[in-house]
């Protein structure tokens, strides 16, 4: 079965007569997920474009209907019982008492190997660095990004 879909409730197309697809046409047209190419006609014989097959894909999609590459559903949260104390506090950076070398006259300044420990400033609090990645630091699979995509070419475009 096309998608598990359920049976058609009639024959959309006149022009797919007596082909091994053609319940599978008829399931993907009461879906929703593919109107053919003109009235009453599916035009199995014409080229599938890039654009075609990602509009089909992305309606599969937005109808939530399950495919092979559907994602398995994210795990519910895991809440620790026992949270982890706090950390004590960083001391703060030692200030040379005396007056700094070319200095207008005692100002003080924080020692030279003050502030220089501490997470890479490249990355952010998660430690997670740019590029490839989703929000949740996952990598983004080409297939999801073409469904991206698709889906700002179709709001354009209409």
């Amino acid at each position: 079965r096309t998608f598990q879909l359920p049976p058609a409730s009639r024959d959309h197309f006149d022009d797919d007569a007596g082909s091994i697809f053609e319940d599978a046409h008829n399931r993907l047209a009461e879906a929703g997920i593919t109107s053919g190419c003109g009235t009453r006609e599916f035009c199995g014989d014409e080229v599938v474009t890039r654009a075609m097959m990602a509009a089909f894909v992305t309606r599969v999609h937005s109808r939530g209907l399950p495919t092979p590459w559907s994602p398995a559903p994210e795990p519910p949260p895991v809440e620790e019982e026992d949270p982890v104390a706090p950390e004590e506090p960083e001391p703060e950076p030692e200030v040379d008492a005396g007056p700094a070398p070319e200095s207008d006259g005692g100002v003080p300044t924080p020692s030279a190997d003050a502030g220089t420990t501490g997470p890479d400033a490249s990355r952010d609090p998660a430690g997670s660095v740019e590029g490839g990645c989703s929000a949740a630091g996952r990598p983004v699979g080409s297939l999801v990004a073409a469904f991206f995509l698709l889906a700002m070419l179709r709001r354009r475009h209409g």
